[in-house]
């Protein structure tokens, strides 16, 4: 496994890319995450987590709004990533 150097680790800090690149190499296969969001988060959250998100990873959303937002930046700004969504009301996220 390749160590992560100190200038990539500060940017990837507190984003989860850390340990999911560590286990990628390590295991050299595709894994994905399960994201579950909370219901004061919205659309500058969304596209945070979106942006550090990979493909086949899995968004778990409180309410249908937050659905609908999840599609508006999925469309504008992410139309070539492929996530898994699912809307968990009634506090299951």
């Amino acid at each position: 496994m390749s160590p992560i150097s100190l200038s990539n680790f500060k940017k990837l800090k507190g984003t989860g890319q850390v340990a999911r690149r560590r286990i990628r190499r390590h295991t050299n296969q595709a894994l994905t995450m399960d994201i579950n969001v909370c219901t004061g988060e919205w659309m500058n959250s969304l596209m945070s987590r979106m942006l550090n998100a990979a493909d086949g990873d899995c968004f778990y959303l409180p309410t249908d709004m937050h659905l609908h937002a999840f599609l508006l930046l999925k469309e504008a700004s992410f139309p070539n990533k492929n996530f898994k969504v699912e809307v968990r009301q009634g506090g299951q996220a």
